[in-house]
């Protein structure tokens, strides 16, 4: 296995090498001060060295081991390179979460660590005292390390709260002076100093175990939000997020722990299959998630240059239209003519408009539509009620000049031509 060392930060490794030493300096001095003279070679030596050594092993264990450091593997797919990916006026769904210190896809319970410099799955903090970061393949050693600690700074304080009420007794019997004593009270204060601490610390682990349906319930809503924007745009992909189940305060421990309440929770055993397979899944989860939305950012390129070439059709239709209108004009063609071209124009123009519609206005029509159960669906003309209330406003504006021109024909004056006598005084 590989061994996970941070050796870049100099407070960490002190802080580390500290709480092992505080653990051996307590251990020496209950060993040759109280337990040995007192008791000893017995049942209290046996028992205060077993809490020694499981807390120093879950220390070791929690300080060598991979927190659950996202993997370099874990590489975010590419985005398309088209330019109409970045314009102000339609943007794109949002892009997979990327850290931008690892540059890995971000899953959605992990944080980046400043001093790992990785990403660590469902991160707690990080902890100088063990130089390492406490996440999801660690978090139980830790809580061990700590509940070790506590439990020898409470047995060592009270082997010695019980020594200096013996020697206050019978102080012939008790030694004052010399360096046993001095090392006797430096080790009490320790032991209360130390123990307050880590037992603070060991309900804050807990309590923020127990409080970790809040943090499920926030992600659950980015990613609602997330969903409908995809919606509104029409570019949903995959299916919609689930809603996270709310875990009791004894499934929350029993998550971390990795099994059921039994004698092993008291063990730094090796992590459970149970763990591997939750580290394994949010993995799973953001390369999936990651996919779904590079697909939802195709989709939405694709529509784009869709309607880009539909438009730059359209007015390449309607400038041919209005040239050939103009021809036929200068040319004084029939009536029939004109208004056929006229005609053309119109309707070429009410299909550049259409394609121009601001797109998150058609995607919330499309939205309407399912919402509003057919109200606004489109009909077998090819557009929605809407849509031809808005081109019917705008037709008549095109039409009217060219109506005129075909009327002012049909009177028999063109351009350069001068009116018939006849017509002259038909007029008059």
């Amino acid at each position: 296995m590989k061994i996970w060392w941070i050796r870049r930060d100099p407070c960490g490794l002190f802080s580390a090498g500290l709480s092992v030493a505080l653990l051996l300096y307590s251990q020496y001095v209950m060993t040759t001060v109280i337990i040995l003279p007192w008791y000893g070679a017995g049942l209290h030596l046996c028992l205060y060295t077993l809490c020694t050594a499981l807390g120093l092993y879950c220390h070791t264990a929690a300080q060598f081991q991979d927190p659950g450091s996202v993997p370099a593997s874990l590489s975010p797919p590419p985005l398309p390179t088209s330019p109409l990916l970045y314009a102000e006026a339609n943007p794109p769904p949002p892009a997979p979460k990327v850290c931008r210190h690892c540059r890995t896809l971000k899953p959605v319970m992990a944080f980046h660590c400043s001093t790992c410099e990785r990403c660590i799955v469902k991160m707690d903090h990080h902890c100088p005292w063990i130089n390492n970061c406490v996440g999801i393949n660690n978090q139980k050693v830790f809580i061990l390390f700590l509940f070790y600690t506590a439990l020898c700074c409470l047995y060592s304080g009270v082997l010695l709260v019980a020594r200096f009420f013996s020697c206050s007794k019978r102080p012939r019997q008790c030694s004052v002076a010399g360096s046993g004593t001095a090392l006797a009270i430096v080790d009490f204060v320790l032991c209360l100093v130390f123990g307050l601490f880590v037992v603070i610390m060991m309900f804050d682990q807990l309590s923020a175990i127990w409080e970790g349906n809040e943090e499920k319930l926030r992600v659950f809503n980015h990613q609602m939000q997330q969903r409908e924007a995809q919606l509104r745009n029409g570019v949903a992909v995959g299916p919609p997020p689930q809603r996270p189940k709310m875990l009791s305060r004894y499934e929350a421990v029993v998550e971390v722990f990795g099994e059921s309440l039994s004698p092993k929770w008291l063990l730094p055993l090796p992590r459970t299959a149970q763990v591997d397979a939750d580290f394994d899944a949010e993995l799973s989860h953001a390369r999936a998630r990651a996919d779904n939305q590079i697909k939802a950012i195709h989709m939405h390129v694709q529509r784009q240059e869709q309607r880009e070439a539909a438009l730059q059709a359209a007015n390449a239709q309607m400038r041919a239209a209005a040239s050939s209108l103009v021809a036929a004009a200068n040319a004084g063609a029939p009536d029939q003519n004109s208004g056929d071209a006229a005609a053309e124009l119109a309707a070429l123009k009410e299909g550049a408009d259409s394609a121009s519609v601001d797109p998150e206005v058609g995607d919330d029509d499309d939205d309407d539509d399912e919402e509003d159960n057919g109200a606004d669906a489109p009909t077998a003309g090819g557009s929605s009620p809407r849509a031809r209330a808005k081109s019917s406003k705008k037709t008549p504006q095109v039409s009217n000049a060219p109506a005129s021109a075909s009327k002012a024909r049909g009177s028999g004056v063109g351009r350069g031509q001068r009116p018939s006598p006849a017509a002259a005084s038909s007029a008059e």
